[in-house]
């Protein structure tokens, strides 16, 4: 038998099998351990490492980015409503007159011109709550013009359950209750409107 080259065999056998135990040595690759640097490929073969792949990110919805906020500008105060004002309560006042005129003129025999008296002056003081109370309380001032405004609306609130009697006289006392509130009411609004004047000062040209 050959010695030298059954050593040869020898020598190359125990090679080959100290390699394969460093592989299985070789800790593996943990997370964090950055990545593995690349090992060029060995010559005559071998154990070459690999880099592991990136980490899958978990998906996550987008972020809504909500819309900037409208400036809201603040309500202008309607001073203009003090002329309109004053306007529909020289209609009231024209209503007042013409319910009092029938109040005046009517027939002791008929008990009808009452009622178109009464419900004249109700209807006068429905339009000074309408038309002139809400123009005056929309100005601007109604720290001042509140005050009468609601005092009127009380008094329109008695004007409104006065009946119309069948009696002469239960009607005819009934009529100038009715004038008299109908008339209290167009002054207060008189008197909300010089307030609202006095706080909005003079008129610019």
């Amino acid at each position: 038998m050959n010695v030298p080259l059954l050593a040869v065999a020898l020598g190359v056998f125990g090679y080959y099998l100290l390699g394969s135990k460093e592989q299985e040595q070789a800790p593996a690759p943990r997370p964090g351990d950055g990545p593995v640097p690349s090992v060029p490929p060995a010559q005559g073969g071998g154990y070459v490492p690999q880099q592991p792949p990136p980490a899958a990110r978990a998906w996550a919805p987008p972020q809504r980015v909500p819309p900037p906020a409208v400036a809201q500008m603040p309500a202008k105060p309607l001073a203009g409503n003090i002329e309109l004002a004053e306007s529909n309560l020289q209609q009231m006042r024209s209503r007042i007159a013409a319910a009092s005129s029938v109040l005046a003129s009517q027939d002791q025999v008929v008990d009808m011109d009452h009622e178109r008296a009464i419900n004249g002056f109700k209807g006068a003081g429905a339009f000074g709550v309408e038309r002139v109370a809400t123009l005056l309380d929309s100005a601007g001032f109604g720290h001042v013009t509140q005050p009468f405004t609601q005092h009127a609306w009380a008094l329109n609130s008695g004007l409104a359950k006065i009946p119309t009697a069948n009696s002469y006289r239960t009607a005819d006392a009934n009529g100038q209750a009715a004038q008299m509130l109908a008339t209290q009411m167009a002054g207060l609004y008189g008197e909300a409107i010089a307030a609202a004047r006095r706080a909005r000062g003079p008129l610019r040209a």
